[in-house]
C-alpha cells in the first residue's frame, strides 16, 4: 500500500494519491489415482487506486476512486487415459467486484458530493476441456473447448481451439492453430489525466 500525499508551497495545489493490491491464494493437489491428478485453489485480490488534485488558483478539483475485488474458486483435473492421451478439464469460478467513481468540479461554478460511486457485481463462469493427443510420432495435436459465462449482461460464449504440429525432421516443425477467445471485461482508458485511472468494465 502506497499513499503520496503533498501541497504546495503557496497552498495552491495539493495531491492525493494512494493505491493499493492485496492478494492471497491457498492450493491443494491430489492425486486420485495412478492416472489422475487434481488441484483446487481459492484466490483472493483486491487492488484500488485513489487520486485527488486540487488547484485553488484556477478553482478547479479532481477527484477518482477505482477498484476490483475477485474471490475465484478453481477445480482442475488432468487425466492419463493411455500413453498417446492426455486430457485436462477445468472449472472456475470468480466473483467480481467492482468500484468506479469519478468527479471533476469547478469550485465557483458546482457544489457536488464525493459519494459511493458506482459499483458493480458480476460472477464469471468457466469450464475448459482440452486433449492432448499424439497421433503418431511425428504429429501431434491439442483438441479443446472453453465455455464461459459472465452473468453480467448475460454474456455466453464457446471458445473451441485447435493446434496441430507435425515433425518434418529432427530440427523442423511444421505448426498450425485455430482459436476463438472472448473477453467481456474491457479496460477504459482515460487520457486526459497522466495518471493509473484505468478501470476495468
Amino acid at each position: 500500500k502506497d499513499i503520496l500525499d503533498t501541497q504546495g508551497d503557496d497552498s495552491d495545489d495539493y495531491v492525493d494519491i494512494g493505491w493499493s493490491n492485496t492478494t492471497g491464494s491457498v492450493r491443494w493437489m491430489h492425486i486420485a489415482g495412478a492416472n489422475l491428478f487434481t488441484n483446487f485453489s481459492f484466490i483472493y485480490t483486491d487492488y484500488s487506486f485513489r487520486t485527488r488534485l486540487v488547484d485553488v488558483k484556477d478553482k478547479f478539483e479532481f477527484r477518482s476512486e477505482t477498484g476490483i475485488r475477485d474471490f475465484t474458486l478453481k477445480a482442475e483435473a488432468e487425466y492419463f487415459p493411455d500413453k498417446d492421451h492426455r486430457i485436462k478439464s477445468g472449472l472456475e469460478f470468480t466473483d467480481h467486484d467492482f468500484k468506479i467513481n469519478t468527479i471533476e468540479t469547478l469550485f465557483e461554478n458546482i457544489e457536488s458530493e464525493f459519494g459511493e460511486g458506482r459499483k458493480l457485481n458480476s460472477l464469471d463462469i468457466s469450464y475448459y476441456v482440452q486433449d492432448e493427443w499424439s497421433i503418431t510420432n511425428r504429429l501431434n495435436t491439442n483438441i479443446g473447448m472453453r465455455f464461459n459465462l459472465f452473468t453480467s449482461g448475460g454474456y455466453f460464449a464457446a471458445e473451441p481451439r485447435i493446434s496441430a504440429k507435425y515433425a518434418l525432421s529432427d530440427i523442423s516443425y511444421l505448426k498450425g492453430a485455430f482459436g476463438m477467445t472472448s473477453q467481456p471485461m474491457h479496460l477504459i482508458y482515460r487520457s486526459e489525466i497522466n495518471l493509473p485511472t484505468d478501470s476495468w468494465l
